[in-house]
């Protein structure tokens, strides 16, 4: 029997295109899913202009996978990657749609957006081309009749509603990595092209729903978090409609072997859960790096996140002039919000030996947190998966986290005894708030503080756990199996 041909599609697929999770998950599922000799993925998204510089940074080319074609009044191509051990990944080499400075808007407000503020005026005809040239050209591509079409959020989700009509079609499946993002847009938008049916939602045009009408299963990125979108609270208006559905949680992973402290050359020393004594170089550096004093007994924390109300950077800000009374200092890597990115500016200044803050994003400087510091401070509103805190626990950094979202499927509080008994991996907030996140932040220092022995059990717990791509790459392929027969 001849493997399952699966279009796997996004907007950004990492190492290539990156603006958050997406492209992370993107990238390592693809290459997880290659151990199953039943499935044949091949990735499709855009080739945007840094993409095209990745490509050559890494020393991969870029060969013709079909004959220039007519995109939106303009030629078009899609490329095949070759070179290096990367997933079957092909680019669409549209020119006018995607060669610019940035993804969703341009390069300076690189911001996982759709029609906010920052974004591209075009995005709905940049996005909904690269759909319909999927639909044609991935056959070929791919060797024969698509057997799977599975769409990642707003920028794939026309997909599903280009093939619900067709009477010969491939199965769709739709997954949300953030359902805050939706794809909306003013019905006059589309051009003189209709919608498909099912895709205006009051009058406007909205992606997000269409796909999750009519894609043949709606799939999110953790099971809590596939439980919480189906709630008001969490539901940003398609609650009711995802009730109706029916939402299938599938929790993302890591790939372990790109995020190994025994073996990262980011860190300047590796060391690992049998051995993780060299880590205490790595916190005396990190401190030396930030300007911070280096004084027995203190716990060091860390965040590393966009600065955006969604991740709760506010409440870590709160935190600061209570660092001293906690015994506590604050390294913090991040960009976004201005008006967050004044706020700890002014607190680093006020309080310059107990906070140390970059206003950047450097991917080496985060595995340097991760290695460096004890706790990683994650108070995020909501959260579908999460990828922080396991890169944090796989580097020995304890979470302190919100109890939603994919950091209830990661997080495990079993109170303070039960962790120092090495039985869970992390401190959650009772609620998401600064007085909760302080409370969890003291549970943390004593306990690193009064018990270092169950501190380590607790560290261990969160290295050893298995956070790779294995198990959701299983259940991913069960799906493509079953909604084939379904």
């Amino acid at each position: 029997m001849s493997p399952m041909r699966i279009a796997f599609v996004s907007s950004e697929v990492a190492p290539w295109s990156k603006t958050g999770g997406l492209g992370d998950v993107s990238g390592d599922l693809p290459r997880a899913l290659r151990e199953d000799d039943g499935l044949d993925v091949v990735v499709f998204t855009p080739l945007y202009r840094s993409a095209a510089e990745q490509v050559r940074r890494r020393g991969c080319a870029l060969e013709r996978a079909t004959p220039d074609f007519t995109l939106r009044g303009q030629p078009a191509r899609f490329l095949r990657l070759t070179g290096g051990d990367h997933p079957a990944t092909v680019f669409l080499d549209a020119p006018h749609l995607f060669d610019r400075a940035g993804v969703y808007g341009p390069a300076s407000t690189q911001a996982y957006t759709d029609t906010g503020k920052g974004a591209f005026g075009d995005n709905l005809e940049r996005f909904g081309g690269f759909c319909e040239a999927v639909l044609e050209h991935a056959p070929g591509i791919v060797g024969g009749p698509l057997d799977v079409v599975h769409a990642h959020d707003w920028q794939a989700a026309l997909l599903p509603g280009l093939l619900a009509g067709r009477a010969q079609r491939p199965a769709t499946v739709l997954t949300i990595h953030n359902l805050a993002y939706q794809g909306a847009f003013p019905a006059s938008d589309i051009g003189g092209r209709p919608a498909p049916d099912g895709y205006l939602r009051h009058g406007h045009l909205n992606l997000l729903a269409g796909a999750i009408r009519t894609a043949d299963r709606v799939t999110t990125v953790s099971p809590h978090y596939a439980v919480e979108v189906t709630t008001p609270e969490f539901g940003c208006g398609l609650d009711a409609l995802l009730r109706e559905r029916g939402v299938v949680g599938v929790l993302n992973g890591i790939d372990v072997d790109a995020w190994d402290p025994s073996r990262d050359p980011a860190l300047p020393a590796p060391f690992s859960a049998d051995d993780p004594a060299p880590r205490a170089t790595g916190r005396r550096q990190l401190l030396a790096e930030f300007g911070l004093p280096d004084e027995p007994g203190t716990l060091l924390l860390g965040m590393v996140s966009r600065l955006a109300g969604q991740k709760g950077p506010e409440l870590v800000a709160d935190l600061v002039p209570r660092l001293g009374s906690l015994r506590a200092r604050l390294v913090v890597l991040g960009s976004g919000d201005k008006a967050i990115e004044a706020r700890f500016a002014e607190l680093a200044t006020r309080f310059r030996h107990r906070v140390g803050v970059r206003l950047d994003f450097d991917v080496d400087l985060a595995r340097r947190i991760y290695g460096g510091v004890d706790a990683v401070l994650i108070p995020s509103r909501f959260e579908p998966c999460g990828l922080v805190q396991m890169m944090a626990m796989r580097y020995g950094a304890v979470p302190v986290a919100s109890a939603v979202g994919g950091l209830v499927d990661t997080v495990q509080d079993p109170g303070d005894a039960g962790l120092a008994a090495g039985e869970g991996t992390g401190f959650l907030l009772r609620s998401v708030s600064s007085e909760a996140l302080a409370e969890a932040v003291a549970r943390a220092a004593t306990l690193s503080r009064d018990q270092p022995a169950g501190w380590r059990r607790l560290q261990s717990a969160g290295m050893t756990a298995d956070w790779s791509w294995a198990a959701s790459a299983r259940a991913w392929a069960d799906l493509y199996r079953e909604v084939c027969r379904s």
